[in-house]
């Protein structure tokens, strides 16, 4: 039992009216294997419920998610790494396509993966004076991996904001992320939650689950798979382990300088 809930990092909270609430748990979030494992059975859960028509992400404190548990990944083997970036990217395309509408209620940082997850949700609301939506991967130093680079550039539609986030680690306050179209919404750090609900209750009726995961499938997940598949198909084995090694290198410099 102690086992079990200290691998609970995402907790289905609820749903009401037909919005189900996904809360991230673990202090600021950070993820591993062990929290990829529980964002995939809350999704599992909401996913079996047939009344549930939309789905809200989010935090707590000051963390929406720092991103990928470095920390973590440094002391891991290579497969063990290869197999965390091969789920990460599967999460984000599970996210991208999901079968009913979804919206990142942003209540902190979201930092790496945490803003790809957040980039993933159909709607973005984020709190003022809450946090920083980074990508901070250059500076750690860690590679992108081509499913997260490709989420980027469906997501943020201006060049020049795929530059600064992606290539030059820009932190965006919530009101720039707004003026930079990266959210839907900047609101008080007390609304944020209210807001989320307000996307959710303005979809009206139930969408059709199939309709919607087709559509965003095609939209997102095709794109996804097609980049990946690609990166895969010319990447010799030593490529791979070099990318591997360069990946665990940058996360152990990172835990080092904690």
């Amino acid at each position: 039992m102690a086992a079990a809930a200290a691998l609970r990092a995402v907790r289905l909270e609820g749903v009401k009216d037909g919005i189900a609430l996904i809360k991230m748990i673990k202090g600021d979030n950070r993820m591993n294997m062990p929290f990829l494992n529980s964002m995939g059975k809350a999704l599992d859960e909401v996913e079996r419920n047939d009344d549930v028509r939309g789905v809200i992400f989010t935090g707590e404190g000051k963390f929406f998610s720092y991103g990928v548990d470095l920390p973590w990944v440094a002391q891991q083997t290579l497969d063990m790494t290869d197999k965390f970036i091969c789920e990460s990217d599967a999460l984000t395309e599970r996210v991208a396509s999901f079968p009913m509408p979804t919206i990142a209620a942003m209540n902190g940082h979201a930092f790496g993966m945490g803003a790809i997850l957040a980039l993933a949700c159909d709607y973005r609301v984020m709190g003022k004076g809450r946090g920083w939506f980074c990508f901070p991967e250059l500076t750690v130093p860690v590679s992108f991996s081509p499913t997260t680079l490709e989420m980027i550039r469906l997501k943020l539609h201006r060049v020049q904001v795929v530059r600064d986030a992606a290539i030059f680690s820009k932190r965006y306050t919530a009101e720039e992320a707004l003026g930079a179209d990266i959210v839907d919404e900047a609101v008080d750090e007390n609304q944020v939650m209210e807001a989320a609900i307000r996307y959710g209750n303005k979809l009206g009726e139930k969408l059709d689950r199939r309709c919607v995961h087709t559509t965003k499938d095609q939209l997102y997940g095709a794109p996804l798979r097609s980049i990946r598949d690609a990166h895969l198909q010319r990447e010799t084995e030593k490529d791979k382990n070099d990318r591997l090694e360069d990946f665990k290198r940058g996360a152990q410099l990172h835990a080092s300088n904690m």
